[in-house]
């Protein structure tokens, strides 16, 4: 499901913007205390695999733009920020609850969907890097 966001910079990002890429795609909060321990992993996973086709988009819910951008410079977050001010897509993606996570193959397709990253994320997106680098 194709979506469009502002960043921290007001430039508008699409999800399709990144199609042919693997994207990890997180609804989050800055006070939410399980979406503070992801960064680390979401940090890892960039430096890791963003020069292998894996993007990674924090999407986060109703939260004031220089708050987020505080928050970005303090924890060095090197991936992008979205701002879902109204909502409208963490309701698209039937957001409950923070976090919520997904990963989406290089064809659009949601391939996991929880409240957690799963515990292999990199088996996970090697698999879909090996797979589709193969078909």
């Amino acid at each position: 499901m194709d979506f469009s966001l502002p960043d921290l910079t007001d430039n508008r990002v699409s999800l399709s913007d990144f199609r042919n890429r693997v994207v990890l795609l997180t609804f989050w909060t800055t006070w939410c205390p399980p979406c503070i321990k992801e960064i680390a992993i979401l940090k890892e996973i960039y430096a890791r695999y963003n020069r292998e086709d894996v993007e990674i988009i924090a999407v986060n819910i109703a939260e004031d733009r220089e708050r987020l951008v505080r928050f970005k410079e303090r924890e060095n977050i090197p991936y992008h920020i979205l701002r879902d001010e109204k909502q409208e897509v963490a309701s698209l993606y039937r957001v409950i609850g923070t976090p919520t996570d997904i990963i989406i193959d290089r064809k659009g397709n949601v391939r996991y969907y929880n409240f957690y990253w799963p515990g292999d994320i990199k088996e996970v997106i090697e698999g879909l890097l090996a797979k589709q680098s193969s078909e």
